[in-house]
């Protein structure tokens, strides 16, 4: 009863730290995105009128703002989630090597690389559909601008219907390309690959039964494989999903990087 009860007091104790370094986290990387976007505002007002005049300024306020709401959320924070949930995936193999090493080689050669590829096959369609939608949504705010200066313009010559109508064509392709990005760095890749986790005990199942253990072995070690691979699922789901949202916003950072 006193160890149950220790061990509850140290599970809340545990909780109440990992939320603490989350928030300590979040609180951070918005100081250094106020920071970033301070730098890149000042920098924009120091710059040629010539670049004015040579950019939209739809683009100009496009870029502005993806540095301003974007580079926290989108950048900073999935950096550390990446980060983190891979030093917890390696302390976890690690240990695994230590107590049974041919399930380490089993975890390790079946999620890992699945990871791996997941991302890596992912990567170069999430970044041509990220700057496709970087290139369409500076024509909206450009619409919405027009619109809104020229609002008396527009009635006088009946022009709501135009301006409503390329309103609708930037936004809907917009939203067809958010749609189709969301779908595949937050469900496709984690779907797949949790069906190739529980492809991993069939394997685990089948080389048991090759080599002739014992049924009691071999449910032992299903067992310690199943715990294995679904303490690391989530940790690995969050590495995919990270990784697949720095590289859609991936744009952001080319944008400051030609702006040094």
């Amino acid at each position: 009863m006193v160890l149950s009860a220790f061990l509850f007091l140290m599970y809340i104790f545990k909780n109440v730290v990992l939320v603490y370094i989350s928030k300590r986290q979040i609180q951070l990387s918005f100081e250094i995105n106020a920071q970033i976007s301070d730098d890149n505002y000042k920098q924009l007002m120091q710059s040629q009128l010539n670049y004015f005049r040579s950019r939209d300024s739809s683009s100009i306020l496009n870029e502005m703002m993806s540095v301003t709401m974007n580079l926290s959320e989108s950048i900073l924070l999935s950096s550390a989630l990446f980060i983190s949930e891979w030093i917890i995936v390696f302390v976890i193999l690690f240990t695994v090597l230590l107590l049974q090493p041919w399930l380490f080689l089993f975890a390790f050669v079946v999620l890992i690389p699945t990871a791996g590829l997941l991302i890596y096959v992912n990567k170069n369609n999430l970044e041509r559909m990220s700057e496709r939608e970087h290139q369409l949504v500076p024509h909206l705010y450009e619409n919405i601008i027009s619109f809104i200066k020229g609002i008396a313009t527009i009635k006088l010559w009946n022009g709501e219907s135009y301006f409503f109508k390329t309103y609708q064509d930037k936004r809907n392709e917009v939203y067809d390309l958010k749609q189709r990005i969301h779908l595949k760095s937050n469900f496709i890749p984690v779907r797949i690959y949790e069906v190739i986790a529980v492809g991993g005990l069939l394997l685990v199942i089948a080389f048991g039964t090759y080599h002739g253990l014992s049924i009691s072995s071999i449910v032992a070690y299903i067992t310690i494989y199943a715990a294995v691979s679904f303490r690391l699922l989530p940790s690995i789901n969050r590495i995919i999903t990270s990784s697949n949202s720095l590289v859609s916003r991936s744009h952001v950072l080319d944008f400051l990087i030609a702006n040094q």
